[in-house]
């Protein structure tokens, strides 16, 4: 029976790295004697190389993974070894939502509307204040004609601008002859015209105003009544206090 190697480890037990050995002592220079030349520089010497590291017998040798496969590192029950990323794909725009172009188109439509509506009502409101300037205005120029003409005593211009109906009433000699009477009882017209604060009724048809005439013999207020006739006004009536017809 043999006896156990005493220098051998035990089983289970990691043998112990020899200690490195010593280096060499390295020679200290000689100073030159006197007189003598100092010596050329001379290189180092080498210095000894360091012991290699002791090598470990199995089990107690690290083991290396499988060649591209990751090191086991705890935590984690099983290895994994990283696979490439994938590409990088953008989010698809949204999608168009359905209907925005019929509302876009609807409220188009409605703006639209409105400003035709609005335009229309516009000129309507214009056309009746002009319709109603317009009936106001052209009574009164009526009036002021016939003044002016009988200032003037241009009786057969003033006979033209009385209505159908007045015409009947008086022939154009019956006209002249009652004008011609005034001027020699009363005296001649010296001013006529509407009265601007006098009270007045204008409609489509008709209209009535508050007049003075100025003769010899001093004022006189009345009323004087147009009619509308083939778009044209004439006078109809008057006061008898005016003499006028």
């Amino acid at each position: 029976m043999s006896t156990p190697d005493e220098t051998q480890p035990p089983f289970g037990t990691a043998p112990q790295p020899s200690p490195p050995s010593p280096a060499p002592a390295r020679p200290e220079p000689v100073p030159p004697a006197a007189g003598e030349p100092n010596p050329p520089n001379l290189p180092n010497p080498p210095y000894p190389a360091y012991p290699s590291a002791p090598s470990y017998p199995y089990p107690y040798a690290p083991q290396s993974p499988p060649y591209g496969q990751a090191p086991y590192t705890a935590g984690y029950p099983y290895p994994y070894a990283p696979g490439p990323y994938p590409p990088y794909l953008p989010y698809p725009p949204a999608p168009p939502k359905k209907g925005s172009g019929r509302t876009v188109a609807i409220i188009v439509s409605v703006i639209a509307g409105v400003v035709i509506i609005s335009c229309i009502a516009g000129a309507f409101l214009v056309y009746s204040l002009v319709q109603q300037v317009g009936n106001y205005v052209a009574p009164i120029t009526t009036v002021t004609e016939f003044c002016v003409r009988e200032q003037s005593q241009d009786y057969s211009g003033a006979y033209q601008l009385l209505s159908t109906s007045a015409k009947q009433r008086y022939t154009p000699d019956a006209f002249v002859a009652y004008s011609q009477n005034r001027d020699t009882n009363s005296g001649q017209v010296t001013s006529c015209g509407v009265v601007s604060s006098g009270s007045s009724q204008i409609t489509a048809t008709s209209a009535t105003f508050e007049v003075t005439v100025a003769l010899n013999d001093g004022d006189h207020t009345g009323a004087v009544t147009l009619v509308k006739e083939d778009g044209h006004w004439g006078l109809d009536s008057a006061d008898p206090g005016l003499q006028l017809f």
